[in-house]
């Protein structure tokens, strides 16, 4: 812009209502300078590979770099010479919508189905679902690593699920029978996959997907997570009495024929019961189920969402952390 019309443009700015230059001042104000703006997904890997690089061919950390290819930093190795970027041999390489991650950060934390996210980010259902489970799977382990003060723990059961499999001589409605009923004949028990919640009641959390109900697989996900002397909150099983003799805890087990909710006014399980009802209205509702074999991995996800102060950035750090080495 030529001074002269700057000039004229500063005169007519100071003939406005006070009114209108709040709204100017907010419109310029909206745009954060470029070293402000929050740093793209793929920019933080790179940070962070930077800071602890190492050969994922020979695990060297005699790294230098080595040019660029499609605006990506490319590095290569002092000892196999092999070249390598930050996403090689990783859970994201392979994909060639590196630029789509942080849209499709947004759809995974507002829990979007795979429809949804594709159409948001403009992207086929095929790379939506591949997006999705390779950034899943970074995130599936991120686990509360002790659980504090009063603890609670239930199962809830999924229905098996084969969603996605190829090959099957008789598609039918998840956790459904293969056969249908005859007259006569007894109609088969559905088989259900149970899932273990555990909590406290500053929202730390933690999960697993268990082949059956039992003292050993309750104690196998549970050990370490719970210190001595902790009281925890369950319902009446007898796997729940051997797990906390076990764990050395002191169980306040609530019998539901007792009709008693609550024993001595605090201890229930009224919130692992909440994160189990919002939990299978996500699964079942939102994401219209989803296979067994993965459902690993949106307990990971759901986790996440149940993050009240979780934020984009916040999101981002968590998985560009797997690339920083100790």
């Amino acid at each position: 812009m030529k001074d002269f019309r700057f000039t004229e443009l500063l005169e007519l700015i100071q003939q406005l209502e006070p009114e209108q230059k709040q709204c100017i001042k907010k419109l310029l104000g909206s745009n954060p300078p470029q070293s402000d703006q929050p740093k793209t997904l793929f920019k933080r890997i790179e940070e962070n590979f930077c800071t602890h690089p190492h050969c994922p061919h020979c695990e060297s950390k005699e790294v230098r770099k080595w040019g660029k290819q499609a605006d990506k930093q490319r590095f290569q190795c002092k000892s196999c010479k092999k070249t390598f970027t930050s996403l090689t041999k990783t859970k994201l390489s392979g994909i060639h919508s590196i630029d789509v991650l942080d849209q499709y950060l947004d759809c995974m934390l507002a829990g979007m189905s795979l429809r949804k996210a594709a159409r948001y980010c403009s992207i086929s259902l095929d790379t939506s679902f591949h997006i999705r489970h390779r950034l899943m799977s970074l995130i599936a382990d991120h686990k509360s690593e002790h659980l504090e003060g009063i603890v609670e723990i239930d199962e809830t059961f999924f229905r098996l699920s084969h969603k996605g499999k190829r090959g099957m001589e008789k598609p039918r409605k998840r956790g459904g029978l293969s056969i249908y009923k005859k007259k006569g004949t007894r109609r088969p028990r559905v088989k259900q996959v149970p899932v273990l919640v555990a909590c406290d009641r500053q929202g730390n959390l933690t999960d697993a997907v268990l082949t059956r109900v039992s003292s050993d697989e309750l104690y196998q996900h549970l050990s370490g997570h719970i210190k001595p002397e902790t009281p925890l909150c369950a319902d009446a099983h007898l796997a729940h009495e051997h797990v906390a003799k076990r764990l050395k805890v002191v169980l306040k087990e609530l019998v539901s024929s007792s009709k008693v909710a609550v024993l001595e006014g605090v201890f229930h399980i009224q919130h692992v019961n909440g994160y189990h009802s919002t939990l299978k209205r996500w699964i079942n509702c939102t994401l219209c189920g989803v296979a067994t074999k993965n459902l690993t991995k949106y307990l990971g996800w759901r986790r996440i969402l149940s993050d009240d102060s979780l934020s984009k950035a916040t999101f981002t750090e968590r998985i560009a952390g797997c690339w920083a080495l100790n």
